[in-house]
């Protein structure tokens, strides 16, 4: 493009259409930042209190069938687990399971 074209595309330009776009862009994130961001924030502090449990997991097996409790004990704390307690329901057996992490070395 030549510098008669340049001053051509210049004596078109209107600022104030641009100005236009620069007031809905600044509303749009007005609005995005009053309603959108904290529904967000909300729905994310929601699934976290959600999934946290403190509760111990428990695992119930057949009395008789320690391979089986070894087995989904794994599975409950993907892991390392301690037997706390076990206690009778009929033909079952209900452990309750402390899961100990492991410490990652670097």
């Amino acid at each position: 493009m030549n510098w008669n074209g340049f001053e051509e595309l210049l004596s078109t330009f209107d600022p104030s259409q641009e100005q236009m776009i620069e007031v809905s862009r600044f509303q749009k994130l007005k609005i995005l930042k009053r309603f959108v961001v904290p529904w967000i924030c909300g729905l994310i502090l929601l699934a976290v209190l959600a999934g946290c449990s403190s509760k111990e997991p428990e695992v119930f097996f057949r009395r008789g069938e320690r391979d089986v409790l070894k087995f989904k004990a794994i599975q409950a704390c993907h892991g390392n687990f301690q037997i706390l307690e076990e206690t009778d329901f009929g033909p079952f057996i209900r452990a309750k399971l402390k899961c100990i992490k492991r410490e990652l070395r670097g």
